[in-house]
């Protein structure tokens, strides 16, 4: 009898979010290469998300390891409030700083 040959990681993660994309259909994942990147649209990071919203993005991120949100104009507090939702946050890089009055962000930006 033949057997069904196991899973690749790749094909877990991508079975994974597909079935949280079903739980939350509104959530679209666009892969923008073959292997790493998506952009996730169709959701609005500045309010609190479902569990199933957060599983979803999450599911993203496993599979395609980096993921993009655009048009998402979040103020500082936003920014925490969105992030504590995927777990506990570190605060203050070890070697660069953080941004004044806020030890969990770290700021990317050409004049910091």
């Amino acid at each position: 009898m033949n057997m069904p040959l196991p899973l690749s990681p790749a094909q877990h993660l991508d079975e994974q979010l597909q079935t949280a994309q079903r739980v939350t259909p509104h959530i679209t994942v666009s892969p923008q290469s073959a292997h790493i990147g998506a952009l996730i649209s169709n959701i609005n990071l500045q309010q609190t998300l479902s569990a199933a919203e957060v599983h979803t993005i999450r599911s993203a991120l496993l599979r395609w390891k980096v993921v993009f949100f655009r048009d998402q104009h979040l103020s500082h507090e936003q920014q925490l409030a969105f992030s504590r939702q995927f777990g506990d946050l570190t605060p203050r890089h070890p070697v660069f700083g953080h941004v004044d009055g806020y030890p969990e962000l770290y700021s990317i930006a050409k004049h910091r």
